[in-house]
């Protein structure tokens, strides 16, 4: 979203490789909670322990980061799709 609000954020190689960076690591956090709880639960099933994972606020957090990067993953490449559009007109008056 930071990526449409301003022109020198488009412009950032810094954004768009920080950007990429990030995007390889969007499911590491749900893998260490499952594996973290997988070994809780495993760890103490012979003991007579009882671990237990509730869900909590993190959970409409969560939902909402979902619904958000969905809804503008089409808004952010329409608007990429448009500026170059741009740019190709612009490119051919010139000549």
């Amino acid at each position: 979203m930071i990526y449409l609000l301003n022109q020198s954020f488009r412009d950032s190689g810094f954004v768009k490789k920080t950007v990429g960076r990030i995007g390889k690591w969007s499911m590491a956090d749900v893998f260490v909670v499952a594996t973290f709880l997988s070994y809780l639960s495993f760890s103490n099933m012979n003991s007579g322990i009882d671990t237990e994972a509730k869900t909590l606020v993190g959970l409409y957090f969560f939902l909402a980061y979902c619904i958000l990067s969905i809804a503008s993953s089409p808004i952010i490449e329409l608007a990429i799709k448009n500026e170059r559009e741009a740019l190709l007109k612009t490119d051919r008056r010139s000549y």
